[in-house]
């Protein structure tokens, strides 16, 4: 979603655009942060783990898969937020 309604912004044809061109560039934001977290999804899948065994499990001090889903949800707001206050 924010991917096509970036594009849309930025693919607008004419002078009298809805929106300004450059709000797109701020959905890269999400974008590229629901890339890193796929990444890490895709750099585990082929570990053998149980996800209910914690007998041998350390946690992290800090998760990275926490950190990207987090990021996610920041960068979402932010676009969301970004794009509001522009409009207004």
């Amino acid at each position: 979603m924010v991917l096509f309604f970036s594009l849309a912004m930025v693919m607008q044809r004419g002078e009298n655009s809805v929106v300004l061109r450059a709000l797109g560039m701020v959905g890269m934001i999400p974008v590229l942060a629901f890339g890193v977290f796929l990444g890490l999804m895709w750099s585990v899948r082929n570990e053998d783990r149980h996800a209910l065994d914690v007998g041998e499990l350390e946690r992290p001090r800090v998760w990275r898969f926490a950190v990207a889903e987090w990021s996610i949800f920041f960068a979402f707001i932010l676009w969301i937020l970004v794009i509001a206050v522009v409009i207004q």
